[in-house]
């Protein structure tokens, strides 16, 4: 008799075991959260790297970069977009005396014509800012800082450096200069 009785408990334990797992897979498989890749997040910002690397301005189809190339603003359609992003800041920060409209209006330059081409390919969950280091005049800028939420409560920031120079004339050279494009989410 008292051989049985430990089959019997034993037997109780697993169907309890069974039931608790089975409750779970029902709970777990039966949820309607879906979780979004971060592979997404992570390509985004590469993404947009290699498109401002790779895209020339005579090949975009923006309102604002064919109202600067029609007014003679950029005068070489050539050029990729980070090199005309580059271009502007040289004007600004190298060409441009100190004081006076000039380094304002290239700099408004810069930064519409990242906005411009930036917003329509991020959605709003994104943070997004354009970062130019200049190692010459030892700075970091900031050309354009979509800052929806703050980079600092971010979950995930995702960085993309970029090397970007510029042929000023057949023996001068700007850079190379690092853009970072950072996004976050």
């Amino acid at each position: 008799m008292i051989g049985n009785r430990k089959g019997y408990f034993f037997l109780v334990d697993a169907f309890i075991g069974s039931a608790i797992i089975l409750v779970s897979l029902a709970i777990i498989l039966g949820s309607n959260v879906k979780v979004t890749p971060l592979y997404n997040d992570y390509s985004a910002s590469e993404e947009y790297a290699s498109f401002i690397v790779n895209t020339q301005i005579e090949d975009l189809n923006n309102p604002y970069v064919n109202n600067l190339v029609s007014t003679g603003v950029i005068t070489n359609t050539k050029n990729t977009i980070i090199d005309q992003v580059a271009q502007f800041y040289y004007n600004a920060y190298y060409i441009c005396p100190a004081i006076g409209t000039c380094r304002t209006d290239n700099m408004t330059f810069a930064t519409q014509m990242v906005r411009n081409i930036t917003d329509p390919l991020f959605t709003e969950k994104y943070g997004f800012e354009y970062v130019i280091r200049d190692y010459k005049k030892n700075m970091n800028l900031s050309i354009y800082n979509r800052s929806l939420n703050t980079r600092g409560s971010a979950n995930l920031v995702v960085v993309s450096k970029k090397i970007t120079f510029l042929q000023i004339n057949s023996t001068e050279m700007f850079g190379p200069e690092i853009v970072d494009i950072i996004v976050w989410v």
